[in-house]
C-alpha cells in the first residue's frame, strides 16, 4: 500500500498540480498517507518491543528526534 501511494505521490509531483487553497503541490498533500503509514508501523514495532522488554525511554527520544528531522526537512513550521 505504501509503495503504491508513493508512486502516486511521485506521479502527482511530476504533474505540477497545485492545491486550490494552499497553492502547494498536491504531491505533498498525498505524501501524508505513506508517511503516516510508516510512522504507524514504526510505533507498532516499538510498542511490541516495549511489551517484551519493558524499556523504551531511549527509543522514545530517538523517535522524537527522527520525527523532528523529517518535519524540518519537509519545511513544516515548528515551535518549542
Amino acid at each position: 500500500m505504501i509503495i503504491v501511494v508513493l508512486y502516486l505521490v511521485v506521479t502527482v509531483l511530476s504533474l505540477d498540480q497545485l492545491s486550490a487553497t494552499l497553492q502547494i503541490p498536491m504531491g505533498y498533500i498525498y505524501l501524508a498517507i505513506p508517511l503516516s503509514g510508516i510512522l504507524i508501523s514504526f510505533y507498532s514495532v516499538v510498542n511490541i518491543s516495549e511489551s517484551f522488554t519493558g524499556e523504551g525511554s531511549l527509543m522514545e527520544v530517538l523517535i522524537l528526534v527522527l520525527i523532528f528531522l523529517v518535519l524540518l526537512a519537509l519545511g513544516v513550521p515548528y515551535s518549542f
